[in-house]
């Protein structure tokens, strides 16, 4: 069977050039046609989620006990963050993507807008623990914006959770102070929760980075979508498929 396939293709040699030629030409013509996508790509690194212990304000030696780089678990929690609805949401209306994504007037166009910038977005785990944000946007002034703005709220997102964390221990404290009369308190007992007080309003005030900006956002000088040899690439390789499995198909068919 093999020997008639050969024969068979070098008999319609010029039916399978002009066939991958024309498929080939397609894939050309709508690569050029295609909107121009360019990338726009930051490196961030975890930090280490025990720096939020007030002791690294007050610890003589807490940076010997904690390292500034964090693990596997806090890197999904950044992962985890900055692919939320409330960073994607902030994004796409302080950035007014609706508009610049042409959903404006539409039904549900905020959601729209915001599954949209998902597809436009990937995040991707490196070995080395590193998380590499990627952006593409027609416009590269935009793409370098929404990387940015990502970045920054994902950040915020961290700094509200920690300083919620230390309002609601600073006003439990409070309401333990405020009963010291009732409790019959020492004045060292309430010296020292004025004191915690006094520590926990200075930490609240100094939230630690949740992640480190190793590179920030580059644009990319030519577009990185469409792949134009990718595409070419894979329409030489499966229009040459299709011609050969059409054939093997026919010889077959024809000894069955």
């Amino acid at each position: 069977m093999l020997t008639a396939l050969i024969t068979e293709i070098a008999e319609k040699k010029w039916r399978i050039i002009l066939f991958v030629g024309i498929i080939t030409s397609m894939t050309i013509a709508l690569s050029l046609i295609f909107p121009k996508e360019y990338l726009a790509e930051a490196s961030l690194l975890p930090a280490n989620s025990r720096m939020m212990d007030k002791q690294r304000l007050y610890g003589e030696n807490i940076q010997e006990l904690y390292s500034a780089y964090g693990s596997g678990e806090d890197l999904d929690r950044v992962f985890a963050a900055m692919q939320s609805v409330t960073v994607l949401q902030f994004v796409v209306d302080n950035l007014d993507l609706v508009t610049h994504y042409k959903f404006r007037g539409k039904k549900n166009s905020k959601l729209k807008a915001r599954e949209y910038l998902e597809d436009q977005m990937k995040l991707v785990r490196t070995e080395y623990g590193e998380l590499r944000l990627h952006v593409w946007d027609r416009d590269t002034i935009m793409a370098s914006r929404i990387s940015n703005l990502l970045i920054q709220r994902t950040q915020s997102v961290f700094d509200d959770m920690f300083q919620l964390y230390y309002d609601r221990s600073i006003s439990n404290l409070k309401k333990e102070l405020a009963d010291s009369s009732t409790k019959k308190r020492t004045a060292d007992e309430s010296a020292f929760i004025k004191s915690r007080i006094s520590e926990y309003e200075v930490t609240r005030l100094n939230p630690p980075p949740s992640f480190i900006v190793m590179e920030p956002p580059v644009v990319s000088a030519v577009p990185d979508k469409p792949d134009f040899l990718l595409n070419i690439t894979a329409a030489l390789l499966i229009s040459i498929f299709v011609s050969i499995s059409y054939f093997g198909v026919r010889i077959a068919l024809r000894t069955a």
